[in-house]
């Protein structure tokens, strides 16, 4: 039955709510409506409400809307111990650091006994656990070892003498039930009190009941809940519930976790981690446990008669008798006192989480779970990501935004990086405007910890992010610490190591319009509006942006519109792009060779940015997706690229084999780390590869041709993005694009025999136009070209990239097997 100080009737909770409003917005602010939720939750003694609160400030025209937890206490002395605890977590930083957060107290209610908190969303850790193991088990100790470390203390202490002293009547209630067992219970029970550690020194804060049912899981890190029992003690009492709390679920539920000795092995080595030492810590915890134990059977066994669903207490008996036949098995073998973990027979365990054969465990849908990026799971999971940049990402300014979805779209990591990059892109809504956008954004993880924040205080301190970003482009917040993940966040424009690219953005390269206006011809040409449309990026490393001016001669009245292309480069990289693209453009566009390129305009050293017309014609990519016959296609590219790789041109840097062994084996060490399925496939390609290249006379390479780089207008082919182009083994350059094809790089909708009569089309007429003995190195260079599409396949990481994996890996075992489509 609820007690009167746990009801409040429609009246009372309004006044509730609006004085709490009053304290947390200030003066003013009217409550607009508000609902009640007390079935939300099953947990815990004392009833908590959830509230749903609309409320407007004063002068402000927007509804804001609040979740709050209400808890009601029983005594008023516990209820302002918790409230205590939680502003003391809050003032010392627990509240959202080294991978923990906690509520924040609203207000409270004293005539009530209520106490009112935020609302903390997440996935309850016990659903979760099951599917992101490591990471979980991980993030349990961590957050144990930051709460322990904060300095609070709460009046309550728990020692083992108080635990000794509500375990006594317990074993002696258990004796009674379970006649049979009554020995071995006794006996455990002689052996706690015996063993029994000293309470430390100086007694750290603990949470009292940290386990499943007061734990969330939220993007990457664990929100800690019900600080009811809260105290001063040996830290080793929160390690010892939590761990028996997932002894539990091993043997009530097997299908979410099993293999507890391993499960124990990962929690206290990752407290240890991110604790000070402590050497008598595992022996106290194995203490804490024991008797932990033995309170959770009475407890499953003594509320039977109070539960009237009989399968309930079916499933409870059930669970209870398992425990105690743990308690049976070591008694019966002997076994010195210890932890639970020992007493599970080696029978009947799994194969241990952290020893398995392959020391990388893959999620099918994201990262593998690396020891030194354990975000990596979380970070490639685009749901967690979309809360993650909610919570965390600040519109500037007055502004409210909408995030309404995630994608990732490239990532860059490799399995001996110090860091990994993660762009994604973002759906975003102005609700007030409706307008809507693409919004780029990128997460940098550092194998370092601590060195994301030390990096984002170094930015505050002396960079100002976004000084330079225009007004257009800024919407929020340039760079982002998000402390519980380790993750440093910048949002497009503002990159750190592309500085360049906001002033290109805010219109420093106008200084180019007076060249672009002379093409137009003779007149007074004067700008009447200017567009950039980002098509392109990749953080540190470069943009590619669509300018259209739109200009009008005063004289004669006419309009006309100018179309190029900037793009925006980390070094100067772009200044002998635009030497190489001159050289093939003037004097030599005469139409008797198959092949032109995009035609440069101007490059603007200051910012690192080359200007290039826009391409005529349209991309092999759209012509083979309309249906475009296979071989009207590629027989003129196929003539090109052969044109290409033969001729004379002054491009300044070469590689070498040994260059390209080397991409070729980074290639494949990012997929058989990703992939490690694939691992001894990808090494007996790899290895063939290697043993099939030559050192051989150097020609013209693009140096990165795929479909969306080759152009037709008409029978006329036109390359673009000529960033890569180096001297090297011309029969890259086939293989590269036959890669692309074949492996439906962009041509996803392409059925497989389709994109290999394009394939089979290529390759007959390039080799028509080329030495023969090309056409033996092919194989193998084709097989090397499918390793690196698919290495390009996971860090583009779309949905289905372990398929495309696993088409190109075959494609490749299929080249060097066949050497023919």
């Amino acid at each position: 039955m609820i007690s009167i100080s746990a009801t409040l009737d429609s009246e009372e909770t309004a006044a509730v709510l609006s004085a709490a409003l009053q304290e947390l917005q200030g003066m003013g602010t009217r409550l607009e409506g508000w609902t009640a939720d007390d079935r939300f939750t099953e947990h815990g003694k004392n009833k908590v409400v959830r509230f749903d609160v609309e409320a407007r400030p004063p002068g402000d025209r927007r509804v804001h809307h609040f979740q709050w937890v209400g808890k009601f206490h029983d005594r008023d002395e516990d209820a302002r111990r918790v409230m205590t605890v939680l502003r003391a977590l809050a003032m010392s930083g627990g509240g959202g650091r080294r991978g923990v957060a906690v509520p924040t107290v609203i207000a409270y209610h004293a005539s009530r006994r209520l106490l009112l908190m935020t609302y903390e969303s997440g996935e309850s850790v016990t659903t979760a656990i099951s599917r992101d193991t490591p990471a979980i088990l991980t993030a349990l100790g961590r957050a144990l070892a930051t709460l322990h470390a904060l300095p609070v203390a709460p009046l309550r202490i728990t020692s083992p003498a108080v635990v000794l002293d509500d375990l006594r009547p317990r074993v002696d209630d258990l004796c009674a039930r379970f006649p049979t067992a009554a020995g071995i219970l006794r006996a455990r029970f002689v052996e706690l009190e015996k063993e029994a550690p000293p309470l430390p020194a100086v007694p750290s804060f603990v949470h009292g009941d940290f386990g499943p049912a007061n734990l969330l899981w939220r993007s990457g890190y664990i929100v800690a809940l019900d600080f009811d029992k809260c105290a001063q003690g040996d830290p080793a009492y929160d390690l010892g519930n939590l761990l028996t709390q997932l002894l539990r679920i091993t043997v009530r539920r097997p299908d979410k976790l099993q293999d507890f000795p391993s499960i124990r092995a990962i929690v206290l080595d990752a407290y240890q981690r991110f604790s000070p030492k402590d050497p008598g810590l595992d022996l106290r915890v194995d203490w804490y446990e024991r008797a932990i134990i033995l309170r959770k059977i009475h407890k499953l066994v003594s509320s039977d008669s109070q539960n009237k669903d009989a399968e309930a207490r079916r499933k409870r008996a059930i669970e209870a008798t398992a425990l105690l036949d743990l308690f049976s098995t070591g008694q019966e073998q002997k076994t010195p006192a210890q932890s639970p973990a020992a007493w599970i027979k080696s029978a009947g365990r799994v194969e241990s989480i952290l020893q398995r054969p392959e020391p990388v465990v893959v999620r099918p849908e994201g990262f593998p779970v690396d020891s030194r990026f354990p975000q990596l799971a979380l970070a490639s999971d685009p749901k967690v990501m979309l809360e993650v940049f909610r919570t965390h990402l600040k519109p500037v300014g007055d502004r409210v935004y909408d995030i309404v979805d995630c994608v990732p779209f490239r990532f860059r990591c490799h399995p001996s990086a110090k860091r990994c990059v993660l762009q994604y892109t973002l759906y975003v809504t102005e609700p007030s405007t409706g307008r809507r956008w693409d919004q780029w954004v990128t997460g940098l993880l550092y194998a370092n910890e601590g060195k994301a924040e030390r990096h984002w205080k170094q930015m505050q301190a002396d960079d100002h992010p976004g000084r330079e970003i225009p007004a257009g482009w800024i919407t929020f917040e340039p760079v982002v610490l998000i402390p519980e993940m380790g993750m440093l966040v910048e949002v497009f424009p503002f990159d750190r190591r592309l500085r360049n690219l906001s002033l290109v953005m805010g219109g420093a390269c106008q200084s180019l319009e007076p060249p672009l206006l002379a093409r137009l011809g003779p007149g007074g040409w004067r700008v009447e509006e200017r567009t950039l449309e980002p098509i392109r990026y990749r953080t540190e490393l470069g943009a590619a942006l669509r300018c259209k001016i739109r200009a009008h001669d005063p004289a004669t009245d006419r309009v006309e519109t100018i179309r190029c292309f900037l793009k925006v480069y980390n070094r100067e990289h772009g200044a002998e792009t635009l030497q190489l693209l001159r050289s093939l453009s003037d004097g030599r566009d005469d139409g008797l060779r198959p092949y032109s390129v995009i035609k440069p305009i101007d490059y603007v050293s200051e910012f690192r940015t080359l200007v290039l017309e826009e391409a005529p014609g349209r991309p092999l990519t759209q012509l083979l997706l309309e249906g475009t016959n296979p071989a009207d296609a590629m027989r003129p590219v196929a003539r090109a690229v052969a044109a290409f790789n033969q001729d004379e041109l002054a491009i300044p840097r070469q590689e070498s084999r040994s260059d390209q062994v080397e991409t070729i084996r980074r290639a494949a060490a990012l997929i058989q780390w990703a992939c490690p399925e694939t691992r001894a496939n990808v090494q007996a390609i790899t290895d063939a590869v290697v043993q099939g290249l030559d050192d051989v006379p150097p020609g013209p390479i693009h140096g990165d041709l795929k479909p969306d780089h080759i152009f037709l207008e008409g029978d006329r082919v036109i390359f673009i993005d000529l960033d890569r182009a180096t001297l090297g083994d011309p029969v890259r350059d086939p293989a590269h694009l036959v890669a692309y094809v074949i492996g439906r790089f962009g041509l996803d909708s392409l059925p497989t025999e389709r994109t290999h009569a394009t394939a089979a089309a290529f390759v007959e007429e390039y080799f028509r136009h080329v030495p023969a003995s090309w056409r033996e190195r092919f194989p193998a260079q084709c097989a090397g070209a499918l390793i690196e599409l698919a290495s390009g396949f996971f860090s583009r990481h779309e949905s289905g990239w372990r398929e495309q994996v696993a088409e190109a890996i075959e494609a490749a075992q299929h080249a060097l097997a066949d050497g023919v489509w």
